[in-house]
């Protein structure tokens, strides 16, 4: 997952790009959703915006790779705002427990609209809390990276329950941090990482691909380090001259 902050500290100097251009940059990139940061205070993304990402999306039909889903990603207080990020073709929406007071409801009117509901959790007992109420989707955020673990370690494995983390940037090459935790994570039971956007696209776009391939990657950090990986990755396509090839 890649998201979209107009707000964070990235390396386009103008500014993020417009949703049409990155909704491909990200899919290319081999991502598997776009979590746009609605937020005013901490993305200022307008839904105009939004929905710009789900129509850019819807006409990737016949490519290759396919449209990806488009989280939601704001402080959900109101069924309300479920209704609008449906209408606006949302896939999925972060719901934070501590702000609902009757979570289970909300994650059925998610179900209502066809949206996934990612119940947002820091602990246990709020993790079996929302599985229990029908949830099928925790994203643990705020954790460190012991704590993600040791989390996950005590939750049910069920191929019906995706388990995401988000992660925090923490340093100004937070990219190579992000990669060495998502392997880490991946080999502890999650499906899913949502790396800071200060990572992803700590460069502009230039690093975008190899970023997210190296996430991806099946490596261990036993025999690799996120560094070299990422530099083997760009050293990647041919070196040899069309004379050479013909001879």
């Amino acid at each position: 997952m890649a998201e979209y902050n107009k707000k964070a500290k990235t390396g386009f100097i103008l500014g993020m790009p417009e949703p049409e251009i990155m909704g491909g940059v990200i899919r290319d990139a081999g991502a598997k959703a776009i979590a746009v940061e609605m937020d005013k205070r901490s993305g200022k993304v307008s839904p105009d915006e939004f929905h710009r990402f789900t129509i850019e999306q819807s006409r990737a039909q016949l490519m290759i790779p396919p449209p990806i889903a488009v989280l939601w990603s704001d402080f959900i207080v109101d069924k309300i705002q479920i209704a609008q990020a449906a209408s606006l073709g949302a896939s999925a929406i972060t719901l934070h427990p501590e702000l609902i007071e009757d979570l289970k409801s909300f994650i059925d009117y998610c179900k209502v609209f066809n949206i996934e509901a990612v119940v947002m959790v820091k602990d246990v007992f709020t993790a079996q809390q929302a599985l229990t109420m029908g949830a099928r989707c925790l994203c643990l955020h705020n954790l460190e990276e012991e704590q993600l673990v040791q989390i996950r370690q005590q939750l049910p494995n069920d191929r019906n329950i995706e388990y995401i983390a988000r992660l925090r940037a923490e340093s100004a090459f937070s990219i190579y941090t992000e990669i060495d935790t998502s392997w880490l994570l991946r080999d502890n039971g999650f499906q899913c990482v949502w790396p800071s956007p200060e990572s992803i696209f700590a460069t502009g776009i230039s690093d975008v691909y190899v970023g997210i391939q190296a996430m991806k990657a099946k490596a261990s950090r036993q025999f690799l380090s996120p560094r070299q990986f990422m530099m083997d990755r760009k050293k990647e396509g041919a070196t040899e001259f069309l004379g050479t090839l013909e001879m």
